[in-house]
């Protein structure tokens, strides 16, 4: 796995050139979330632009680097508030997908959004969960990647929710 590597979230502004080294970097198409994986000496192994957002939130990857999540705010602006992450995303890290979005959930959020995500990892769970925390307003559908939706309502209190 990819125990020894560290991932970092970071804002990319559209049509600015991020570059890491000569052969690893890339120029944004959009406002979005970078995210950059480097070995534990500080290679930079890959850079890319994920998930379409206006401002980067939080980024959690399990032990052995085969989940990462990323939140985000919306660029559309449903959030209360803008730059407050309304938007969490899956992350692919497997070899030749490297940085690709697998998928996103969004929703209109309370006043700070989403404040943490969490990948949990067990290596005899054939289920693998993202876990967020934060304040929704009134309801948040989530989609699993076969397509399956479950909503949550809410009291605009701050919620730990599943999201995969």
């Amino acid at each position: 796995g990819d125990g020894g590597c560290i991932f970092a979230a970071f804002k990319c502004d559209k049509n600015k050139t991020y570059t890491f080294t000569s052969s690893i970097g890339f120029t944004a198409t959009s406002n979005a979330v970078g995210v950059v994986k480097m070995h534990n000496a500080g290679a930079v192994l890959w850079a890319k632009q994920t998930l379409a957002a206006s401002s980067a939130g939080e980024l959690s990857v399990n032990k052995d680097g085969t989940l990462l999540a990323v939140a985000g705010s919306d660029l559309a602006g449903s959030s209360y508030r803008t730059g407050v992450p309304g938007q969490i995303a899956r992350i692919d890290t497997s070899v030749g997908n490297e940085g690709n979005v697998m998928w996103v959930d969004s929703s209109g959020v309370g006043s700070h959004g989403v404040r943490d995500v969490i990948v949990t990892w067990d290596p005899a769970a054939d289920v693998q969960q993202v876990l967020g925390f934060g304040q929704i307003q009134g309801s948040e559908t989530l989609t699993d990647v076969n397509g399956a939706t479950t909503t949550l309502r809410s009291r605009g209190s701050y919620e730990v929710f599943i999201v995969s």
